[in-house]
Parts: C-alpha cells; sequence; structure tokens
C-alpha cells in the first residue's frame, strides 16, 4: 500500500470510524485514556491505524498522555500507558500470519511504533507521519542495533515541532528511517502557525502527492 493511502487512512482515524474497499474494520478504544485504533483486514493484509493528539475544550487525556515524557523503562510513560489500555484486545484480534502495517499520525505514531516493536507477527512494517520521540537513548540504541527498527519508516516536515519532542535534552531519541532530513535553521526562522500547520497530517498528504 502507498504511504499517501496510509496517510489518509490516519486522516480518517481521527473519526468515529475507518473504512476501506475490500477491508473489515476492528475498532478498538479504551475510554479511561482516549486511546483509538482500528484494524483494517482482509485474508492477505491486516494495517493497523492509530489516532493521533485529539484537541478538545473538553477533553485534555490526549494531551496529557504527551506531556507524561517521564521514562518508564526507557519508554515514554503516557505513550506506554496509552499502548497498553489496547494491546490486549489488538492482540487478540490480529492475525499473526499474514503482512501487518501499523501506522499513525502525531501520538499516533508513537503508539504505531511501540505496536511494531511489541507484536511479532510474520511480516511488519511500520509509517508514521510527525511522530515524536518514544524511547530512551539507551533503549534506542539497542533496538537498533538489533535490527527492531528496520522496516520503521517516519516522514518529518521540516519545522514540524512534535518530531523534535521530548527534547534530546531529556535522553530521548528516534529510532527508524526519516524520510525527510531534519534542518533545524528553518525551524527557528518560521512562525509558530507555520510550524502548527507542518504538524497537520493534511499537510503530510498533500506533501506525498505532490
Amino acid at each position: 500500500m502507498r504511504h499517501d493511502e496510509l496517510a489518509h487512512l490516519c486522516e480518517l482515524a481521527y473519526n468515529d470510524e475507518v473504512k476501506l474497499w475490500s477491508f473489515n474494520t476492528h475498532k478498538i478504544f479504551d475510554v479511561e485514556t482516549d486511546t483509538q485504533c482500528f484494524l483494517l483486514y482482509n485474508a492477505t493484509l491486516q494495517i493497523v491505524v492509530f489516532r493521533g493528539t485529539e484537541l478538545s475544550l473538553t477533553n485534555w487525556t490526549d494531551v496529557i498522555t504527551d506531556l507524561k515524557i517521564k521514562p518508564y523503562n526507557g519508554v515514554h510513560e503516557g505513550f506506554q500507558k496509552a499502548f497498553n489500555s489496547i494491546k490486549t484486545e489488538l492482540l487478540s484480534e490480529l492475525d499473526f500470519d499474514i503482512k501487518t502495517i501499523f501506522c499513525g499520525h502525531s501520538l499516533g505514531g508513537a503508539l504505531a511504533i511501540l505496536a511494531y516493536n511489541t507484536f511479532e507477527v510474520l511480516d511488519k512494517t511500520c509509517v508514521t507521519f510527525g511522530a515524536p520521540r518514544v524511547y530512551q537513548k539507551d533503549l534506542a540504541e539497542f533496538l537498533k542495533e538489533n535490527g527492531e527498527d528496520f522496516y520503521i519508516f517516519r516522514y518529518e516536515n521540516l519545522i514540524d515541532p512534535v518530531t523534535f519532542l521530548p527534547p534530546l535534552s531529556f535522553g530521548y531519541r528516534h529510532i527508524g528511517t526519516p524520510l525527510t532530513e531534519s534542518n533545524p535553521l528553518p525551524f527557528f526562522f518560521s512562525t509558530l502557525s507555520h510550524k502548527l500547520k507542518s504538524h497537520s497530517i493534511t499537510t503530510y498528504i498533500k506533501a506525498l502527492k505532490k
């Protein structure tokens, strides 16, 4: 499946349902952590799409998840807790013998990376858009040295602020292959509105279609 199609699924994941022709859909949602993902599947392929951070005046659960940056066993505590809340149900629904793609935007990208490194499916790939850092340096280096990030592909807009979080000074590092190179110079000369727009999944979709 093309990466622009996966980005579109990540956009749809912010809704209550995600449908794809010739695929069945199973929605997984945890009320307490407000974590949501969709399992799309047919006989030969399954796609797990994680929803990113939802911004709402009445619901700050996702933002609180993002801000829980204290590491737990080398992993961002908030991301790990959110992933754990849907892990058991997702585990029971996965087919471990067919090709699997994990994907997500923003927070959803962080959860996709955790799923990729957790589930030992036969043939797996992870594609993220505007994902933050998930692992502390030692664990990130361990995963890289053991090839456990070989099929993780991270799309990063050059001035997307989320891809710089949590900061390097907090010990966090990215894993996987960045599909745009990070250049800090334009970041500091860009307005806040441009930075926020660069993080939008719509922006990633437009860039992929060019």
